[in-house]
């Protein structure tokens, strides 16, 4: 009979860690944005064109993070929670994606290989997982307090905020360079990785540093505004972004001459910063807000009120 009991409460919690739910989704194929909150557990859906808050959808915790990992859906991590969450848009329905451990910080996903990567900043790691299989692949030991990532030419690079540098991975093997103190937002432009960051408690940064991808050398040290924190570009555009919190800026730094051609107030404390063909989209966690700006133009569209404590900002739009 204990047996049996045992057996039972087992499969509870099988059977409770698989269940999917509903949640509503915008009906139509126009595009939006899905912004998550670390003050809610909320997501929030906006149509950028006409500056609207189209829903507001409760999630059973603050979401840190979410990527796109096919049509309609996405994966979102909570450093709180031990599953990643897969929402399908197409469906309307929110499910357990893979077991991991507590304190899931970033995410992304690899889209030619169909690899999702997980830092943990708890046991500074990160966990490569095949989307398709659904499996954990590999775990790579990393600096401490790895809180973004990205590839260049099948390198992973993990920004590591404690231990104030980067992990490179590439076939298993690891190997680091050392950034400015309490870095954040990694970036590559095509020629060089940026760097931004807050600096020492007693001289916040105003800089962000290019590096070069093969020597790992310092290359430029470009001044921007006070601590400059997150970037946003395109492969095939002229210009990169960079968010400054300290002064609450958007800066527009040009490829060919690395030099700063534009800035625009946005709210208070902005902490990340995307975009598509037309518009910027920046998020601004103090004031509760999120700024959407004529990317031709460089200029100020709308302050729409959100949520409290915007965070990450996916566009949600189809394939052109």
């Amino acid at each position: 009979m204990k047996r049996f009991r045992y057996f039972f409460v087992f499969l509870v919690i099988v059977l409770v860690s698989c269940k999917s739910e509903s949640f509503r989704t915008p009906s139509g194929d126009d595009p939006y944005l899905i912004v998550t909150h670390l003050k809610e557990d909320a997501l929030t859906f906006i149509d950028f064109k006409s500056q609207e808050v189209l829903d507001l959808i409760d999630v059973p915790f603050p979401i840190a993070n979410i990527v796109p990992i096919g049509e309609k859906q996405f994966i979102a991590a909570s450093r709180g929670e031990e599953n990643l969450i897969l929402f399908d848009l197409k469906e309307g329905k929110r499910k357990p994606f893979i077991r991991v451990d507590k304190g899931t910080q970033a995410l992304f996903f690899e889209e030619t290989s169909g690899q999702l990567y997980a830092s943990n900043v708890e046991r500074d790691e990160v966990l490569q997982i095949d989307v398709a299989t659904e499996k954990i692949v590999a775990r790579f030991r990393v600096g401490s307090f790895p809180t973004e990532m990205l590839t260049i030419n099948d390198v992973l690079y993990v920004l590591n905020v404690e231990s104030d540098d980067v992990t490179m991975i590439k076939d298993g093997v690891t190997r680091s360079f050392s950034v400015i103190e309490r870095p954040s937002g990694i970036f590559f432009d095509g020629t060089y990785i940026w760097i931004g960051g807050h600096g020492r408690y007693s001289q916040l940064n105003r800089h962000i540093f290019a590096y070069d991808p093969v020597t790992l050398k310092e290359i430029i040290a470009l001044d921007v505004g006070l601590m400059p924190i997150a970037f946003y570009g395109e492969k095939d555009e002229p210009d990169f972004y960079v968010v400054c919190h300290g002064d609450h800026m958007l800066y527009k730094i040009d490829k060919a001459t690395y030099d700063v051609v534009d800035k625009i107030k946005v709210g208070q404390n902005p902490n990340f910063v995307t975009g598509n063909a037309d518009y910027l989209f920046v998020s601004n966690f103090d004031d509760h807000s999120l700024s959407i700006i004529d990317k031709r133009t460089f200029s100020l569209v709308s302050e729409l009120s959100v949520p409290s404590g915007p965070y990450a900002i996916v566009v949600q739009e189809e394939s052109k």
